[in-house]
């Protein structure tokens, strides 16, 4: 007749926050109502360790009652717990506290019950009600005497307050083997004293050899319970790692069910109900073919009282195990929600000994909870271990990078660098983060901590505090910083090495600051770390540690670090030969006295630091740090952290190439640069080996360079008769686009230039369309961009919007031959065709299509037999056949769609606290127009050309000088007695000068009334003239719903801050739109999409710590050109910026495969600002120089690339 056993069974019940005082009696009400159902011949309660945790509920026990963690152990008492695990954190406090839990005695023998007289539990505790269990532990009496004390025979019944590697249960006449397990890598995780672990391993995550090692110290305890008649085993494991249980479950005989701990896997059957915001990692529970060719069970939970385990099931005469027995109506991992609670038909008592224990924990605790260090606007994500393993899943404090690991290792290297400057780099451990700060309610929305309060002591605190009580919680630890000096060479070892289980969700993932490092946790040791450098706090490249996969800096270059003093504390085998540190890293052996000298050790928690900033907690710890640097950085707020928390596809410090494909390099500096007082557009000749460079003035400066293109020397700068927009070169030959009046039609003047006395003769001048913006020269074809753009008062009596066109010049040596100006009327084009395919227009009523066309920016085909020019204003991107001199087709370019693909961008240019600059990105739901500014093109391997495209998003808003914006909601008046055409007044709100154009009376003003962010042209000739009058007007998103939007939306409010600037023409009611791709796209010759580079160029220039946050509610970082070399088969985009800061910064993709691009490279000029034109050019087949052109700053910088950089 079959036998039938209820397992109930928990783990790793450490209680690490407040949070889990709710669970705790509901997980009480939830046992004993399985324990009295009835279910199974006989039920067993048992326990896979972790017991309790050094924190916040164990520290408050020892106010309590005399001792900490004794209201974790009577917990587990009064929940019937009948066996249980040796996990690791019971060494965290020391063996001589663990040995004091199971007796109920100190080392003098005396009870160590002390109850305050507050406390309303009144029971005395007289140690563990249950055996502690571990086959693979010995406590010799020389090194561990109270815990050689408590340890009992093997095969035994249950004896209360001691220690056993097996035990045997028998009712109704069933004889039940229990055998304990713990990890091998117990050394490397705690303090263990004096224990001795076989077989003993350098870290938790074990190999398949130290697994077989491992069961062959447990096979021979499982085969003595069997030889004594026992045919039904459980193993009760604290393996740290879920695949050590299944590997064991495998490889041991006559072990029917395995409980896992300490990996704290979500398990789940198809009838199980996750609690919100969880997922299933794996199933409830999993059969196993064991060694034996029968079937084991394994079986675990989360920690911290969030599941009831249960595992009903059936065996048969032979005692194993029959997996068809298993219901899931019955069996699986059951909630410790309300509802959880409800479900199974449970109360909970508020009367039980579990129930007095909580709350006299919670009244200890709450004490301590309303005296804020600083504040959070956001989650920090810090509980959960694994996450799901999706590109966007944030989850994964021991798989991923995550705010609340950044925030305290960015606290750590502060506090490090108070008392040392010469710290630059912060290491801790993802298995010393135990908690998160804020919650997740029941649809899985994560918030930062609720306000709360409290009558009985009149205290309160708004939303987002930090407390004393979350500093301990997530820091339970309190481990002390510790700081040493390593090489380059060692530093390198330490981040392969902490990267290098991801899959077995192991503590010794790291979180940095200071460094930043790209990585395949796929790669062989030694080679994970694919890019890695040093910065310093404003992102400058310190030092260049990691470059594709090779160590490049000095293997013995000395870099100072901070970290903790678990990580770092030498490790030694059982012949006593070093092991590593704490978590198996390799750092070097701070006990070696020839390494002494260099590594200068230095324990903070031993040093004077000073005076405290708080003296709440103990000096030089971990805890210490992020409080001192909460109430420092974030102490109001109005000052709170506020950086959310993303997916590892979108990490910038620590980028897992599995899913980020933003390689985090450390830039390149410019090789040589050149300020020229004035550089905008520049082109190179080859022939001659100079540029010739227009700086946005009326000045051409031709600068010289060596066959190297190095040594930039300035030949000759020439006076022009207007502003030159534009150049290009040929040979010897240059082009330049010139317009002195933007409402009459510009030239082109043609230049040629004598390098041997270094001369500049006009060979011709022609006269081409209204503001000729850009300028291509191929063979024997020069192709203009006439844009055509609207004066300043376009829509008053003064206004002007010419037609734009382009112009094909046919040249003969260096006179023009034929001069053919084309339009898109004169090409066929109409309204309706335009707005069929797509094409914006916007401007006043009655204009025609030619003056609402825009043409921005020319490119040559590779073929020379056609032009592509981009449309911007328009979203638009025309096709000229150079020989027919006709355009061919005119396409709009479309929506990008910021709501599908996984992709973040960050809408608030006030989202930084106190209103720092701050890249804080997250998923939003609008649209934006792509309006493709500079760009190149290229033909690909099967011989396509495509189109690379920047997409910076100016469209018909308003001319760059308007010249007033309201900065808050008032009424304003400006006047004047001058005369004359110009002149400036004094902003009276903000003490800027404005410069108004007025008539020709004197003494006339202005008076207006204006909200904040409403921008004007203060005329004293018009008045107050808005942009909406005769252009399409943007508004902020948060005042959507004036211009007909009806839906919900996180730009609007919420994390979007309201701050993003909307095309008020292209508000829906369910629709936003604003303007700019912040990207660059691939295009075929029609105009389709092949592919866009989404959120990457604002992620890029935020890890170079070159993100203007000031631009996040308006075009982001606006790329604005394109540059395309090909070098041996392989192409490679380079895209500059015109919004950036701290330098101009210019990212290089390859796009051999136009479907999949990747970012291999990045320039950064610090000291130039706004690149707006980059030009490539081959000294090799291999590679060449990038010369660049920055705006703002007036310099050209050169770059070295070539292929064997990658």
């Amino acid at each position: 007749m079959a036998f039938s056993l209820q397992l109930l069974h928990i783990n790793d019940q450490q209680t690490t926050s407040l949070a889990v005082l709710d669970d705790i009696p509901r997980a009480e009400a939830i046992l004993k109502a399985f324990q009295g159902s009835g279910a199974g011949d006989v039920t067993l309660t048992l326990s896979a360790g972790d017991t309790y945790l050094p924190g916040l509920f164990f520290a408050a026990s020892g106010d309590l009652y005399g001792h900490p963690g004794i209201a974790d152990i009577q917990i587990n008492n009064l929940l019937g717990i009948q066996a249980n695990a040796i996990g690791n954190h019971e060494f965290d406090d020391g063996t001589e506290t663990f040995a004091s839990l199971i007796s109920g005695l100190d080392d003098d023998g005396e009870s160590i019950w002390d109850p305050a007289p507050y406390a309303t539990y009144s029971t005395p505790f007289t140690g563990t009600n249950f055996p502690y269990l571990s086959a693979n532990l010995s406590f010799p009496a020389d090194s561990e005497p109270l815990l050689n004390a408590l340890v009992q025979s093997s095969g035994q019944s249950p004896v209360a307050a001691t220690i056993a590697s097996s035990v045997v249960f028998e009712e109704n006449g069933e004889r039940i083997g229990v055998v304990g397990a713990t990890t091998p890598g117990l050394a490397s995780i705690t303090s263990a004293g004096g224990t001795v672990v076989t077989p003993a391993a350098d870290n938790q995550n074990l190999s398949e050899e130290e697994i077989d090692a491992l069961a062959a110290v447990i096979q021979p305890e499982v085969d003595g319970l069997v030889a004594d008649g026992v045919d039904k085993i459980i193993l009760t494991s604290h393996g740290q790692v879920f695949r050590v249980e299944e590997g064991l479950a495998e490889r041991l005989k006559n072990v029917d069910i395995v409980i896992a701990g300490g990996s704290e896997v979500r398990t789940f059957d198809g009838s199980d109900r996750p609690r919100p915001g969880d997922t299933q990692a794996d199933t409830y529970p999993k059969f196993v073919t064991n060694a034996g060719g029968t079937q084991t069970a394994v079986v675990t939970e989360p920690g911290d009282y969030r599941y009831i385990g249960r595992l009903v099931i059936d065996f048969d005469d032979d005692g194993n195990l029959i997996p068809s027995s298993y219901d899931s109506q019955v069996s699986g991992s059951y909630a410790t929600d309300a509802a959880g609670v409800e479900e199974v038909g449970a109360e909970v008592d508020p009367d039980s000994g579990i129930s007095q224990i909580v709350n006299d924990a919670r009244s200890q605790i709450t004490q301590n909870a309303f005296t804020a260090y600083g504040y959070s606007d956001v989650y920090l994500n810090g509980y959960n271990r694994s996450g799901t393993g999706k590109a966007s899943d944030p989850d994964g404090i021991r798989t991923q990078e995550t705010n609340a690991g950044n925030l305290t290792a960015d606290a750590n290297l502060d506090y490090a660098r108070s008392f040392d400057d010469s710290v630059l780099v912060s290491i801790k451990n993802g298995g010393g983060i135990r908690n998160a700060i804020g919650s997740i309610d029941e649809n899985g929305v994560r918030r930062p901590n609720a306000a709360s309060s409290d009558e009985e002591l009149g205290a309160s605190l708004p939303a987002g505090a930090i407390t004393r009580n979350d500093i301990r919680a997530v820091l339970a630890f309190n481990n002390g910083l510790r700081l040493l000096t390593l090489t380059a060479e060692e530093l390198h070892g330490v981040l392969d090495y902490m990267v290098g289980a991801i899959d077995d969700v192991d503590g010794r993932f790291p979180h940095v600051s200071g460094v930043k490092f790209s990585f395949d946790p796929d790669a062989k040791d030694g080679k994970r770390i694919n890019d890695a450098y040093v910065h310093n706090a404003d992102g400058e490249v310190l030092i260049n540690l990691v470059e594709n996969g090779k160590l490049v800096a000095d293997a013995d270059q000395e870099i100072r670090i901070v970290s903790l003093d678990f990580l770092t504390n030498a490790r030694f085998d059982e012949n006593g030969n070093y092991a590593n540190a704490g978590d198996g890293i390799p750092f070097p052996n701070i006990e070696d006295k020839a390494l002494r000298r260099r590594l200068d050790v230095v324990n903070l928690n031993e040093v004077d630091l000073g005076e405290d900033v708080t003296a709440d907690f103990r000096s030089g710890t971990e805890q210490d740090a992020l409080a001192e640097f909460l109430l420092t950085n974030h102490g109001t707020a109005d000052t709170a952290y506020r950086q959310g928390d993303l997916g590892p596809n979108k990490d910038g410090r620590m980028a897992n190439l599995s899913y980020n494909n933003i390689i985090v390099k450390a830039p390149s500096n410019p090789s040589t640069s050149i300020d020229l007082g004035g550089a905008e557009i520049l082109d190179f000749s080859e022939r001659g080996r100079f540029a010739a460079v227009t700086g946005g003035d009326e000045e051409l400066r031709i600068v010289g360079y060596d066959e190297n293109v190095a040594k930039p020397e300035i030949l000759l700068r020439k006076e022009l008769s207007g502003e030159a927009q534009s150049v290009a070169v040929k040979g010897n030959r240059i082009a330049i686009a010139v317009s002195d009046d933007k409402t009459e039609q510009g030239s082109v003047q043609i230049y040629r230039w004598y390098p041997s006395n270094e001369k500049l003769k006009l060979t011709d001048s022609v006269t081409v369309g209204f503001l000729p913006d850009d300028i291509a020269w191929k063979d024997d074809v020069v192709v203009i961009a006439n844009e055509g753009e609207p004066n300043d008062f376009y829509g008053v009596e003064d206004g002007v919007d010419p037609i734009g066109s382009i112009s094909v010049l046919t040249m003969d040596g260096g006179k023009v031959a034929e001069n053919d100006e084309i339009t898109a009327s004169g090409s066929g084009f109409t309204r309706k065709s335009l707005r069929q395919a797509g094409v914006r227009l916007d401007g006043l009523k009655g204009s025609n299509i030619d003056q609402l066309l825009e043409p921005e920016f020319v490119n040559i085909d590779p073929s020379g037999d056609f032009a592509t020019v981009t449309l911007q204003e328009n979203n638009a991107m025309a096709r000229v056949d150079l020989d027919a001199k006709k355009i061919v087709s005119i396409t709009g370019l479309g929506r990008k769609n910021w709501g599908r693909g996984g992709l973040v961008v960050d809408t608030s240019n006030e989202d930084g606290p106190d209103g720092e600059e701050l890249y804080n990105p997250g998923p939003r739901q609008f649209k934006s127009l792509y309006m493709a500014d500079g760009m190149d093109s290229f033909i690909d391997r099967n011989g396509e050309t495509f189109v690379v495209m920047a997409n910076e998003g100016d469209g018909r808003i308003r001319p760059d000088d308007v010249n007033f914006e309201a900065e808050a909601d008032g009424k304003f008046s400006f006047s004047t007695k001058n005369r004359g055409s110009f002149t400036s007044v004094e902003d009276g709100l903000t003490g800027r000068t404005l410069y108004v154009h007025e008539g020709t009376r004197g003494g006339n003003s202005v008076n207006f009334a204006a909200e904040e962010g409403d921008e004007f042209f203060l005329t004293m000739k018009y008045g107050a003239v808005a942009d909406d009058d005769y252009f399409a007007d943007e508004d902020r998103a948060d005042d959507a719903a004036d211009h007909g939007f009806k839906g919900t939306n996180d730009i609007v409010t919420g994390a979007g801050e309201g701050r993003l600037k909307l095309l008020t023409d292209q508000i829906g009611k369910n629709n936003l739109v604003a303007m700019g791709g912040r990207s660059f796209s691939i295009r075929n010759t029609d105009g389709d999409l092949v592919w866009d580079s989404g959120d990457q160029l604002d992620r890029i220039a935020a890890a170079a710590g070159t993100y203007d946050d000031g631009r996040s509610d308006d075009k982001g970082i606006e790329p604005e050109h394109v540059e395309i070399a090909t070098l041996k088969n392989r192409s490679f985009a380079f895209i500059t910026f015109e919004r950036s800061s701290g330098g101009s910064l210019i990212p290089v993709y390859e796009i051999t495969d136009v479907t999949a691009p990747e970012h291999v490279h990045t320039f950064l000029a610090p000291d130039s600002d706004e690149p707006e034109s980059t030009r490539f050019v081959k000294t090799s087949n291999r590679g060449g120089v990038l010369l660049a052109a920055s705006e703002d700053s007036g310099t050209v910088d050169t770059f070295g690339f070539n292929l064997n950089m990658f």
